[in-house]
């Protein structure tokens, strides 16, 4: 299996914007899943908006004292978003929650993220 995934929008913070007040990380892709052998799709494209809350202030600060870069947030969400993609089930879920509530959810907790 091969994933495609292209990126459509990515918006991270300036330092300024990141210092201040905070904001949001907008990120939106597609993905398309192809048979690794022969390039077949198996599954179709479907766009997925992953946006995450970007922290502001002393937030952002306290993050960067622990390592939490703007690299490691986004780089850990959209892996969230990407294996729940990959593994959730698709015949019965609802499409309204966003990759954002995915990936801030408990392992229990699985709504569908597909837009």
């Amino acid at each position: 299996m091969v994933l495609d995934i292209q990126l459509h929008e990515f918006h991270a913070l300036t330092q300024r914007t990141r210092y201040t007040y905070g904001g949001t990380h907008a990120i939106r892709f597609s993905l398309t899943v192809l048979d690794a052998t022969s390039g077949a799709v198996l599954e179709p494209a479907r766009v997925i908006q992953a946006d995450l809350k970007a922290f502001g202030g002393g937030e952002a600060l306290a993050a960067e004292a622990r390592g939490e870069t703007q690299k490691v947030r986004i780089t850990d969400h959209l892996a969230k978003v990407v294996l729940f993609e990959m593994t959730r089930p698709r015949d019965f879920l609802p499409d309204q929650a966003t990759a954002t509530e995915v990936a801030a959810a408990p392992a229990a907790e699985t709504p569908a993220v597909v837009q």
